[in-house]
């Protein structure tokens, strides 16, 4: 039986470098993992460890590598999401994509992600809520 796709945003699987950690977070200590696909509204990343919960506000940076003639010295893409779904990762060989033994995060960005390059400072903007 086919199901329609119900998304708002076409996904693109690439894998980037992630650096996440709760936002309410004092010490900030950042988690490493990689994304699984992105889109404009959210994404679907690998994490080391079950912390994120459904609904926990997180700081994400994508990490962006340089790309000749567009992105000289490549950048990060700072944004804030929530967590819909968090889940323990167990393919056993079905996805070569994701990495068994991680936990898989999905989120919705809470604002339009901005890139910053190199040597740029994010500035404080608004967190209104989530990108539509």
């Amino acid at each position: 039986m086919f199901l329609p796709d119900k998304r708002k945003h076409r996904r693109l699987a690439i894998k980037l470098g992630v650096f996440s950690c709760k936002a309410d977070s004092k010490l900030g200590k950042a988690h490493k993992g990689c994304t699984v696909n992105v889109c404009a509204g959210g994404m679907y990343f690998e994490a080391p460890s079950g912390e994120y919960k459904p609904g926990h506000l997180l700081k994400i940076d994508l990490v962006i590598p340089p790309i000749v003639g567009v992105l000289e010295f490549g950048g990060t893409i700072s944004v804030l999401a929530r967590v819909l779904r968090a889940q323990s990762i167990s393919n056993h060989g079905e996805d070569k994509d994701i990495s068994a033994g991680k936990y898989g995060v999905g989120v919705e960005f809470y604002r339009r992600p901005r890139l910053y390059r190199v040597g740029q400072l994010p500035s404080n903007t608004s967190t209104a809520g989530p990108v539509m």
